[in-house]
This record gives structure tokens, sequence and C-alpha cells, in this order.
């Protein structure tokens, strides 16, 4: 994709153990040159990913926002997973 893509295993599994913890991917121009987002799951009754909501941004405005943009991010796709029947999100 560009030259910020994680391509080694052990990086991506290292990425996929923070997305988990957090709850949310974080992307800083790794698709795309000069782009940032964050995204995160809407879980369905059975905690399995129904549709994902992204936030994206050119990366100079949205680096110093990803933080805040995430915690708005979360917000709703729990509100949208609870509609769903999911009862725990499970971050830690």
């Amino acid at each position: 994709m560009t030259e910020r893509t994680p391509v080694r295993e052990d990086v991506l599994r290292e990425d996929l153990a923070a997305i988990r913890r957090r709850g949310y991917a974080q992307s800083s121009a790794e698709r795309q040159p000069g782009s940032a987002s964050v995204a995160a799951p809407v879980l369905d009754h059975r905690g399995r990913p129904a549709g994902v909501i992204s936030v994206c941004g050119p990366l100079e405005r949205f680096r110093d926002e990803a933080r805040e943009c995430a915690e708005a991010l979360l917000e709703a796709t729990d509100r949208l997973s609870a509609l769903m029947g999911h009862t725990s999100r499970g971050r830690g």
C-alpha cells in the first residue's frame, strides 16, 4: 500500500494485540499517503463484527485529534452495538 504499511508478521501481530486492547484501529498514512484514520467495529448480540465505522482526515490535522476522535467513535460503536444486543465491549 505505502511505505508505512506494516507487512512483517511480528509487527502485524503486535498491532492486532494493541487494537484488541484499545478497541479500535489507528492508521497513519498506511493506506494512503497524507491520511490518517481510526476505526472500530459494531458488534452483534454474539459479539461478532456486524460492521465498522471509521473516521479519517488529513494526517497533519488528524494527528492531534486522533485520541478525541477515537473516544467519540467508541461511544458511537458501543451504543450501536448495544442496540444490536451486545452487552460488553471488553476493552482493557
